[in-house]
This record gives C-alpha cells, sequence and structure tokens, in this order.
C-alpha cells in the first residue's frame, strides 16, 4: 500500500482486489512508519469490495492512520485501527474529500488514540458519510478517543448518516469550528434504534466558540454516558438543533448542569424565551418540529421515550 500512495497521481484509483484481500477473511497491514500524506489530489482508496484492516499500534505516539492534504479524495470500505494519532485526519485546507459512502463503501475507524476521523485546521466542505466509529457493523465495542473531531476554523463540512458508539470521550466533538452539518447519524445507538452503544461522554458536544453548526435533522441519539447534545462555554452560538429523535432519559437525553433538563417552550437561565442560550450574548436557535411525536422502544433499557423535537438542550456555562 505504501509503495501505491508514493505512485500514485491525481486521478487515480487503487483497488484492493478481493481475491487478495478476502471480505470474509479480512487482511491485515501493519502500518510500522508514518503512510505517504494524500497529496496528490483526486486520488480514490478503494476497499469496498475487499476486506482491509490497517493496523498501526507498531507506530510512535501521534502518528494518524491516513493524512489527507489535498483536495477531492475518496476513502471508502479500510478498517483503520489502533493509530497512536487519528484514523483519518483531514488538514492543511483539505477540500471536497468523501471518506465512506453508502454500504460497503463505509470506513470502519476503531481503536484509534485519537479521533476516528478528525476535521483540523481550514479543513472545509468534507463528506463523511456512512462510516462506523467506535464501532462496527455487528455492535463491536472498539472506542476511539472520539469518533469525530471537527476543531479550530474547520468548516462546512458534512457529517451524514454514520454509526458511532462507544468512543471513550464524546461521539462528535465541535471544538471551535463551524457551520457543520450533522444530519441522520445514529450517536450512542445502532441503526435499529435500540442497541446500547453509548459514548463515554456527550453524543454532541460544542464548545469553544462552536458557531453556526447544525444538528439535525434526523440525527437519533440515545445512551451516552453523560449528555446527549451539550453546549459548553458562552462563546459558543448560533447553532441550531432540530428534528431529531433524541432519549429523554435523564441518563442520555440533553442535559443542563446548571438548570436541569430544557423541554419545549423552556429557556436557559437569564436568557429570552425561544433560543437555548447561555451566559453573555450567546444565542442558540431551538426550531420546533414540523409535528412531535413519542414512542416506546421496545426492549429498550433505561431509554424508553424519544421525541421528535430539539428538547432537552443543555445550556452554555
Amino acid at each position: 500500500m505504501r509503495q501505491a500512495l508514493l505512485d500514485a497521481r491525481a486521478g487515480d484509483t487503487i483497488i484492493f482486489d478481493a481475491t487478495v484481500f478476502p471480505p470474509a477473511e479480512p487482511m491485515t497491514i501493519s502500518v510500522t512508519t508514518a503512510l505517504p500524506d494524500l497529496s496528490q489530489g483526486d486520488l480514490t482508496l478503494d476497499a469496498s469490495q475487499g476486506g482491509v484492516v490497517l493496523d498501526g499500534s507498531a507506530l510512535a505516539a501521534g502518528i494518524s492512520g491516513l493524512r489527507i492534504v489535498s483536495d477531492g479524495n475518496r476513502v471508502q470500505g479500510l478498517r483503520i485501527t489502533r493509530f497512536p494519532g487519528h484514523g483519518i485526519e483531514i488538514t492543511a485546507h483539505a477540500r471536497f474529500n468523501v471518506i465512506g459512502g453508502g454500504g460497503r463503501a463505509g470506513n470502519t475507524l476503531t481503536r484509534n488514540d485519537g479521533a476516528g476521523i478528525a476535521l483540523l485546521t481550514t479543513a472545509s466542505t468534507n463528506v463523511l458519510l456512512g462510516n462506523y466509529l467506535g464501532t462496527t457493523a455487528d455492535h463491536g465495542a472498539l472506542g476511539n478517543q472520539w469518533g469525530i473531531l471537527c476543531l479550530g476554523e474547520a468548516q462546512d463540512n458534512v457529517v451524514l448518516n454514520n454509526v458511532i458508539g462507544f468512543n471513550r470521550a464524546d461521539g462528535i466533538r465541535l471544538d471551535g469550528c463551524h457551520h457543520t452539518l450533522i444530519s441522520g447519524n445514529h450517536i450512542g445507538t445502532g441503526v435499529d434504534g435500540v442497541s446500547d452503544l453509548g459514548n463515554a461522554q456527550a453524543g454532541v458536544q460544542l464548545l469553544n466558540g462552536a458557531h453556526h453548526n447544525r444538528i439535525g435533522p434526523d440525527n437519533v441519539i440515545a445512551y451516552n454516558r453523560t449528555d446527549g447534545v451539550h453546549l459548553l462555554h458562552a462563546t459558543t452560538a448560533a447553532n441550531t438543533i432540530t428534528r431529531n429523535l433524541i432519549s429523554v432519559h435523564p441518563d442520555s437525553g440533553l442535559w443542563s448542569e446548571r438548570a436541569g433538563h430544557h423541554r419545549d417552550g423552556d429557556r436557559c437561565p437569564g436568557q429570552h424565551e425561544r433560543p437555548i442560550a447561555g451566559d453573555g450574548e450567546a444565542d442558540q436557535k431551538w426550531e420546533r418540529p414540523v409535528r412531535a411525536r413519542r414512542r416506546l422502544l421496545a426492549g429498550a433499557r433505561a431509554v424508553g421515550r424519544w421525541r421528535r423535537a430539539a428538547a432537552y438542550v443543555s445550556c452554555p456555562r
């Protein structure tokens, strides 16, 4: 694989042949020194028809699995595990990259010391689609530190239809980044909406001035050990949380340590009525659903009721 990356040119596709990498018996590539950056642009790594595991357990501290520093790349079907950095790192102004895809094109990122996927510095307009982060299709408990980390000035990225569970901190952490769309993900639960894949901290955490991010529609957030969605710091402002299914159980719903649960029509302390907000001038937009509904999840442990709304939102503090 290393030589294929070194030889690749813009527009190339590297395909992992299923006869060499059988899906039923995945082959492990042990990475002992950092792989070359994806710097060519418009490069496709396609392991969707094979069984390919990249194992970084022999690497020195801080080294990520794949590091993308160019535009227009696609990475699909890989299993990336045990790297001392992030599983996949998108950085250095990299744009228009697609990580994952539908069906077998999704990647599985587990047991990495950093995030499964990290969007760093000014990475923008990238799509994370249909991946398993911290878990697997059969609900293995193989957490990263975070499922997805979005940091600094990363902006205009899309997080769509991923399954994010069992991570050692937050499922998704938006640390200062902005204009992120998070939609259609299962965070802390499987695609059945019942299985407990809870992340050790919040399902989604927004902090350090994260702004103009949109959480929803159609995320399912449950079983996370602290909050479903948590807004931290007064500068975290102008985010929209809308049309999600979020557990109302206090152990995995949206929770404010300072003021308790916030239901439809409630407000954070000291703020005006409709928006969800916190200290100072921070302001979150709280959209009401087209319709609200409740249903009982058969067989669900601890989490019994869901609410399609922006209900149970933590206030910044």
